[in-house]
């Protein structure tokens, strides 16, 4: 079996494959981030053409199910198991930082989750390394860190793409990791929606917002942290957000996201975590409406109250 290594966040990921198209169409992702060798590197992620092999271990527990139950997810000896019935079946071993993923043939479900795969191991990777993984975009705009905080489909991106014009810098789009405070460059490509080309003029495809190799040397503290919502009117606006209430808000962020992708933090360890990011920080929260020139005008307003 091959193998490549990539230096995403602060670590090396070593790619275990066979060279077919799973790992060509992965590799084409990560490609940025391909670098030498190394030694002993920090996961492991293992393609494995298995040829219908995809039973879970006997006592393994039924933990969810979608499409007809045609995608099942399981959980032992703390691991998970994702399973696509006869096609497929992800290994997930987050407390050694390996994943292995069995499959017969490609498919778009094979493309989907081994880029999620790369995404959860870099992530438990960092958070035993002492990291916080906040599912936030965050930038630096007139040196100051800002975060835009919530869950899917909330905004994040697209009030990082707003910033962006304004001359910011991009550190991450979607997954955000941070240790002492200090923002991490972590990006990995995600699909131009449509709504992103006709309001920002973005080619359709995969955008990398965020930073490549980390190497640029961005490091940079969270100084405003903002939480989206959407709102089904035409007036934006915003308001300052009490400690406590951003903290409960950053932990139930997390528990959405983590508990069907990996085995969470402990809830203790995680509020130790962010509670630092929550009181370092000016906390808001920004209500977009459904005008984007109302969106940047009230997001002008915010920037300047943290000036």
């Amino acid at each position: 079996m091959a193998s490549a290594t990539y230096h995403i966040a602060d670590f090396f990921l070593e790619l275990r494959h066979q060279g077919d198209s799973v790992f060509q169409r992965l590799n084409e992702e990560l490609l940025p981030y391909c670098c030498d060798s190394v030694d002993v590197a920090d996961c492991v992620l293992e393609l494995t053409p298995s040829h219908g092999e995809y039973e879970v271990p006997l006592g393994a527990r039924l933990t969810g199910y979608w499409g007809s139950q045609a995608h099942r997810k399981f959980f032992f000896n703390k691991r998970i198991y994702d399973q696509q019935l006869d096609k497929a079946l992800i290994e997930k071993d987050f407390q050694n930082n390996t994943v292995t993923i069995h499959y017969d043939t490609d498919s778009s479900w094979i493309a989907t989750h081994s880029r999620a795969a790369v995404k959860w191991l870099v992530i438990k990777t960092a958070e035993h390394r002492g990291y916080s993984y906040l599912h936030a975009s965050s930038l630096v705009l007139n040196g100051r860190g800002i975060v835009f905080a919530g869950h899917s489909g909330r905004g994040k991106s697209s009030f990082l793409l707003r910033l962006l014009q304004k001359g910011g810098k991009a550190i991450s789009n979607d997954t955000t990791l941070v240790r002492e405070n200090q923002l991490t460059p972590f990006s990995l490509p995600t699909k131009v929606r449509k709504d992103f080309v006709e309001r920002f003029g973005m080619q359709e495809g995969r955008m990398r917002l965020g930073s490549s190799p980390p190497s640029n040397g961005i490091a940079k503290g969270i100084d405003l942290l903002v939480f989206p919502e959407i709102r089904n009117s035409q007036k934006s606006c915003f308001a300052e957000l009490e400690k406590e209430l951003a903290l409960e808000r950053l932990l139930a962020i997390y528990e959405k996201e983590a508990s069907w992708n990996a085995v969470p933090l402990e809830a203790d360890v995680l509020r130790e975590r962010y509670e630092p990011i929550v009181n370092e920080s000016s906390c808001y929260e920004f209500y977009a409406g459904t005008e984007e020139r109302e969106v940047c005008r009230a997001l002008d307003a915010l920037l300047e109250v943290q000036e």
